[in-house]
């Protein structure tokens, strides 16, 4: 069968999603041009989009980074979505399958202006409805998702008017990135390229405006990947987001039917054999325990200190070499702590399942390795709330949280959605580190991190108590319960996108598919 010709033929099989025909494009022409290998090539504006997916949804994405709506792609299958998604975002994007191709005109993430549609939003906009408005693609498309940035829906505004179509923000970092996020380095150097630094309140005023305008209408569906986000947008619209986490538990295919193994092979129950005896500390983006400075100095020392105190009446001195204590038999495993960065170089996900547990100190509340990891039922360790505010507060450990300082409109809030705000309460979440009332902040809202929201991440007071930790759980029943608790949740998430679009597309019936796979309509 020609490449033409079976592309047709998928196009129309109910189980056909874009990502299947880019990777059998790109197989089919490995040998051949390579500019004939994207599906801009074979779906051009000449096939008849309108009855491509019959029943199915149609959703677009243009997310600048792969892992939310890559992570979710087995889910949104498994409800009768057919989710396309142009993402500029490498290495990651290669991994989801989810690259951009030539189909994707006028927007571009260049030099990092497409987070805030710069040079001139309006411009860019206008031209880019101006070239797919007539596009059939762009007819048979029912819903946006967007969520890095989320703000980026705004691109898809002017396909709203007089339309069924509808868009579904994702949160899985901050609103305001993307609009009013000068506390994160590489976006201040972008703003001060463009010259864009005087519109930032007036362009996140914009965008709170238009997530009530479009909620208002019916057309814009909140939903949020952590109860963080969650609570965040809640504080700043009056709007409280569908909490649905994500799901990432497929990214190496395990996943056959109905019976979900864990992110392994078929059988009956989870594959917990780690082949090493490291505890791993992630995310290996996090600086400070790859020899960075004054602060990898300082947790690094706290750390071997514990150690040193849970092993000195158990152990020689000889044994115990900084984050390694060595042929001591009074332990029950080896004890020997090591960083991401330094354990590996290939940070697979699915890689970090040698190792027999992780130590989970994020730069974020939310992060999707989380997911990752967590639906690899790889056990995890996390400081309790209390240290990690008291980490946070000494050692800024979650500097990443704060994105900028954007004004909450207490008086807009109360208008638009008829509630009573507190401006004193909540404390307000972006505080600076010097400020008085930050460590009040902090418990309050650390309290939403992921590690605090998932059972079976074992949590430890002080670095001593980690090390005691390690030598006295069951990491193997550990892992167990959270392959149980991963079964379950799959079926959560499912009902929970089902709801959500049931709702952005009700035209479409999905139901056959849907029930198919024992999920109800909400």
């Amino acid at each position: 069968m020609s490449i033409k010709n079976e592309v047709y033929a998928m196009l129309r099989n109910d189980e056909f999603t874009v990502p299947m025909l880019q990777s059998m494009i790109s197989q089919r022409t490995a040998s051949n041009d390579r500019s004939h290998s994207s599906t801009s090539y074979l779906l051009n504006e000449s096939y008849a989009w309108e009855t491509y997916f019959p029943n199915k949804v149609y959703a677009w994405s243009l997310d600048l980074h792969a892992a939310p709506v890559g992570c979710n792609q087995a889910v949104y299958r498994d409800v009768g979505v057919v989710l396309h998604a142009e993402n500029n975002h490498h290495p990651y994007c290669k991994y989801y399958g989810l690259c951009s191709t030539e189909r994707l005109q006028v927007f571009s993430i260049s030099r990092g202006e497409g987070f805030s549609l710069d040079p001139d939003h309006n411009v860019l906009k206008t031209n880019f409805y101006n070239h797919y408005q007539h596009s059939r693609e762009f007819a048979r498309i029912d819903t946006f998702v967007c969520s890095h940035p989320a703000a980026n829906c705004e691109m898809f505004e002017k396909f709203m008017v007089n339309s069924s179509k509808s868009m579904i923000l994702y949160l899985t970092t901050r609103l305001e990135f993307g609009r009013d996020d000068m506390n994160i380095n590489w976006r201040l150097r972008v703003a001060k390229r463009w010259g864009a630094l005087a519109e930032k309140d007036m362009r996140y005023e914009e965008w709170i405006r238009f997530i009530w305008k479009y909620h208002k209408a019916g057309q814009l569906f909140l939903t949020a990947n952590n109860v963080f986000d969650q609570q965040y947008v809640h504080y700043m619209t009056g709007l409280r987001p569908a909490y649905i986490p994500s799901w990432c538990g497929e990214n190496d295919l395990s996943f056959t039917g109905d019976h979900w193994t864990g992110c392994e092979l078929p059988g009956d129950g989870p594959y917990y054999q780690p082949s090493r005896h490291e505890i791993v500390f992630v995310p290996y983006k996090q600086k400070f325990w790859n020899g960075d400075g004054k602060l990898y100095d300082a947790l690094r020392q706290g750390l071997i200190d514990g150690v040193t105190q849970w092993t000195q009446h158990r152990c020689n001195a000889s044994h115990v070499h900084e984050l390694r204590v060595v042929d001591c038999p009074q332990l029950r495993r080896p004890l020997h702590f090591e960083h991401g960065a330094g354990a590996l170089t290939n940070h697979a996900p699915s890689l970090y399942k040698r190792f027999p547990a992780l130590v989970m100190i994020s730069y974020q509340t939310s992060i999707m390795t989380f997911f990752e990891f967590y639906r690899l039922n790889i056990p995890m360790f996390a400081p309790s709330l209390p240290f990690l505010v008291q980490l946070d507060v000494e050692h800024q450990v979650v500097n990443g949280r704060v994105y900028g300082w954007p004004k909450r409109f207490v008086t807009a809030i109360e208008e638009q959605t008829g509630a009573k705000v507190n401006p004193a309460y909540p404390p307000d979440p972006n505080l600076a580190y010097d400020h008085a009332g930050y460590k009040e902040s902090a418990t309050y809202w650390l309290q939403y991190s992921d590690v605090y929201q998932f059972p079976h991440v074992v949590l430890f007071d002080n670095w001593t108590h980690l090390a005691l930790l390690t030598q006295t759980v069951n990491l193997t029943d550990i892992s167990h319960k959270m392959w149980q608790f991963n079964k379950k949740q799959r079926l959560h998430i499912l009902k929970k996108w089902d709801h959500v679009f049931a709702k952005a597309a009700p035209h479409r019936t999905r139901g056959a598919f849907v029930n198919d796979r024992f999920v109800p309509h909400a």
